[in-house]
């Protein structure tokens, strides 16, 4: 209920396709969970997610969703390689 959007994520595919995610977050949740073809969906207390296996850049996308002077995730190529930009 009343999500509030709080950031963006973008990076490009090496095919030159562009990726949009939008970041929403809410303190109020009603209904039930579903789980998909992409895995399993679950809540995790936020002190507990030290303890899962969590993507590599999962330390910083979670800071778009907790400090308020960031709003986007953008990784962008820089001389072949990968870079990574919070703003």
């Amino acid at each position: 209920k009343n999500p509030k959007l709080c950031g963006t994520k973008q990076f490009q595919t090496r095919k030159g396709e562009r990726y949009v995610v939008f970041f929403y977050k809410t303190n109020c949740y009603s209904g039930e969970l579903k789980s998909s073809d992409e895995g399993d969906v679950f809540w995790i207390p936020r002190g507990d997610l030290h303890k899962y296996t969590l993507c590599d850049d999962f330390p910083d996308m979670i800071r778009v969703f907790e400090e308020d002077d960031l709003s986007e995730f953008y990784y962008y190529t820089e001389g072949g390689d990968w870079k990574l930009k919070l703003l």
